[in-house]
C-alpha cells in the first residue's frame, strides 16, 4: 500500500505554526514580489478568494475582513517541510518528497483497519513534532492515493472524520464514478477536454473502455493512467539520496536594473540559494547555468542572455561558484539595458560521498565543507545578513517585494517549536 502524505494550505500553515494567534482567521500568502495568492487557509476560501487571485485586484476585500497577509518566505517553508520528512522517515520503510508539501511513501504491511490506525497516528504525530495539519491518502498506486488524498482533505477542510481517506477494492468503483477525469493526476486540461469528446467523463468511464482503444486513442500514457486507476502501481516509491537532478533559484528584480554590479550579486543571492539546498541533501554539482533578461512584456527590444559552465570538479562551494559567475557574467552582460530578471540552475548533481574518497581531493572538500557549514548554520540561525559576500547590499534595491514577510525573517523559530513526547 502506498500513502500520500499533503500538508494542509502549507504555506499558511507554517505561518500560522510560528503564530497560533491566525489559527482560525484568514489568511492568505503572496507570490515573489507580492503579486498573487498562492496559499489560503480555509477561512479566507470562504471569502471567495481564489488561488492565483492578484493581489492588487482583492486588497480592498482583504481589508475589508481582515485578511492577514504574508509575502512568500521559502526558507521558512522548507525547513518545515525538512522536518516533516525527517519524522516520516522515522516510521516509513521509503519515502519518496514529491514536492516540498507532498511526499508518498511505503506503508508496513498491514491490514485495512492497521492502515486506518497507523495513518491516524503518523498524521497526530506530525502535528505534535511539527504543528502542520496533513491530509493522507491512501491506495495501491499513485494516481488512486492522490485521489484518496483529495477526499481526505475535504474531510479536514469540512471538520469531518480523520483526516486519513483509504480507497480499497470495496469503494474504488463508487469513488471512479465520482471523480471528474481532469482531476487525476497527469491528466492535463488538453486531454482531458480530448476525452469528454470522446465521451469520458469520469475516471469510471475511462476504465470501462478496452486496453486496445485506449493505447490507439491516448498511447502508453492512457493505458498507464487505466492501469493505475483500476489500482495496478505503474511506478514504485523512489527513496533516493539524491532528490533532484537540478536546482534552480531565480527572481524578478523589485526594481528595474541596469548595472552589471547589481546583476552580478542579484546572481550571487541566487548561488547561495542553490548551493545551500544542494548541501542539505549532501551533494555536489557539475555544471552552472545563469541569466538574466528584460521583462517579457517590456515594450521594445527583448534581452534574454545565458551560458553555462561545466566544471572540472563537482563541488557545493557557494564560493567557487561565485568565481565562475563573474567570469560568466561577462559573456552576456550589455549595457544599455533594462534588466527585470536573472537566475541560476546547477545540475548535473550527484552525492557528494563520491567526492569524499577521493583522497587527492579529500582535504580540500572536507574544509570547503566546513567552512560553508558554518555559514549556512549562522545564516539559519541569525537571518542570512548575518554573514554575506561583501557585494550584496544589506537592503537590495533590486530584491523582490516582500512587504509583508513573516517577522521573523531569519527563521530562528522553527529551531525553537516545542517537541510533545506522548508517554
Amino acid at each position: 500500500m502506498i500513502a500520500l502524505i499533503d500538508a494542509n494550505n502549507f504555506f499558511v500553515s507554517c505561518e500560522q505554526a510560528l503564530n497560533p494567534r491566525l489559527v482560525g482567521r484568514p489568511v492568505v500568502v503572496l507570490s515573489n514580489n507580492d503579486g498573487c495568492v498562492i496559499s489560503r487557509s480555509y477561512e479566507a476560501k470562504e471569502l471567495g478568494i481564489p488561488m492565483g487571485a492578484p493581489f492588487f485586484k482583492y486588497r480592498d476585500l482583504m481589508a475589508k475582513h481582515n485578511v492577514v497577509t504574508y509575502s512568500v518566505n521559502f526558507d521558512l517553508y522548507q525547513q518545515f517541510s525538512t522536518k516533516i520528512v525527517s519524522v516520516l522517515r522515522e516510521v516509513c520503510p521509503r519515502v519518496q518528497v514529491y514536492s516540498i508539501d507532498e511526499s508518498f511513501v511505503e506503508l508496513p504491511n498491514l491490514s485495512n483497519k492497521e492502515v486506518f490506525k497507523w495513518c491516524v497516528d503518523l498524521r497526530r504525530k506530525i502535528f505534535l513534532k511539527t504543528c502542520i495539519p496533513v491530509s493522507i491518502g491512501v491506495s495501491s498506486s499513485k494516481t488512486l492515493t492522490k485521489i484518496a488524498s483529495y477526499t481526505a482533505k475535504d474531510m479536514a477542510r469540512n471538520k469531518k472524520g480523520s483526516g486519513v481517506f483509504i480507497i480499497n477494492h470495496s469503494n474504488r468503483e463508487q469513488i471512479l464514478q465520482d471523480t471528474y477525469i481532469g482531476s487525476v493526476w497527469g491528466i492535463g486540461a488538453r486531454l482531458a477536454n480530448r476525452m469528454r469528446q470522446n465521451g469520458i467523463k469520469t475516471t469510471y468511464d475511462l476504465t470501462k473502455r478496452s486496453d486496445q482503444w485506449i493505447r490507439s486513442t491516448y498511447g502508453i500514457v492512457g493505458i498507464r493512467i487505466k492501469y493505475e486507476l483500476e489500482g495496478v502501481s505503474s511506478s514504485t516509491i523512489e527513496d533516493e539520496g539524491i532528490s533532484r537532478k537540478g536546482i534552480s533559484s531565480t527572481k524578478s528584480f523589485g526594481a528595474n536594473v541596469y548595472s552589471r554590479s547589481d546583476l552580478y550579486a542579484s546572481l550571487v543571492k541566487h548561488i547561495q540559494t542553490a548551493t545551500r539546498k544542494l548541501r542539505r541533501q549532501n551533494s555536489v554539482a557539475g555544471e552552472l547555468s545563469i541569466f538574466i533578461r528584460t521583462g517579457k512584456h517590456k515594450s521594445g527590444s527583448q534581452y534574454h542572455g545565458k551560458t553555462s559552465r561545466e566544471l572540472l570538479v563537482p563541488t557545493s562551494n557557494t564560493l567557487h561558484f561565485n568565481s565562475l559567475i563573474n567570469e560568466m557574467l561577462d559573456e552576456i552582460y550589455k549595457e544599455d539595458i533594462t534588466y527585470h530578471r536573472s537566475g541560476v540552475f546547477i545540475s548535473k548533481i550527484e552525492s557528494a560521498e563520491n567526492y569524499q574518497n577521493q583522497t587527492q581531493l579529500f582535504d580540500t572538500f572536507q574544509h570547503n565543507q566546513r567552512v560553508c557549514k558554518v555559514i549556512d548554520d549562522m545564516q539559519l540561525r541569525y537571518g542570512e545578513n548575518i554573514i554575506r559576500p561583501a557585494c550584496i547590499p544589506y537592503k537590495p534595491k533590486w530584491a523582490a517585494k516582500s512587504q509583508f514577510k513573516s517577522f521573523t525573517q531569519d527563521i530562528r523559530q522553527i529551531n525553537t517549536l516545542p517537541t510533545i513526547s506522548v508517554i
